[in-house]
């Protein structure tokens, strides 16, 4: 192989990796490489970095791929939640009404395991996918509509002991 790293300002043959001259201390410009052996070492690089560039690629789609599925498996659970709680009392509620008495009694049970049901529904859902917006919103509502049914309930107990407090009910079996 030629040495080809020559000084251009005094013309002192230098070693193969030097940058400066060893007689004048002039940078020296660098070497070229007319191995071609580098050619195929530069495509087997540009190869490489294509192939890393495309797994790259391939894993951000797959991310994205797997968010946008995990966002409609959340808000899923988060329509499940919500009806649930609003519609599933409702429905139960008509079809004891409907049903003949003897089986009132076990759908109407239904009513009350509606709200326990979307309850754990929506901690599920929040569990598994905890930045999704649709069971943020369905948790806030069901939060808020509990405690206001809570809140109620203690009103309506309170005003039927104010309103009842001056009958004698001793003699109620």
């Amino acid at each position: 192989m030629e040495n080809k790293n020559i000084c251009s300002s005094c013309g002192t043959q230098n070693e193969d990796n030097a940058r400066i001259c060893s007689k004048c201390g002039a940078f020296l410009a660098p070497k070229e490489v007319e191995n071609s052996n580098s050619n195929e070492d530069n495509n087997n690089q540009q190869t490489s970095i294509n192939t890393t560039n495309n797994n790259i690629s391939n894993e951000q789609t797959n991310n994205v791929n797997n968010a946008t599925n995990n966002n409609r498996d959340g808000n899923k659970l988060g329509i499940i939640a919500l009806l649930l709680y609003f519609v599933g009392p409702a429905i139960s509620g008509i079809f004891a009404i409907i049903l003949p008495e003897r089986i009132y009694v076990y759908v109407s049970t239904l009513i009350g395991l509606c709200t326990p049901a979307a309850i754990v529904t929506m901690i599920v859902g929040r569990v598994k996918y905890p930045k999704n917006t649709l069971l943020k919103v369905a948790m806030w509502i069901i939060i808020i509509c509990t405690i206001l049914s809570i809140i109620a309930a203690i009103i309506f107990i309170i005003s039927c002991y104010l309103a009842c407090k001056n009958y004698d009910t001793s003699g109620c079996n």
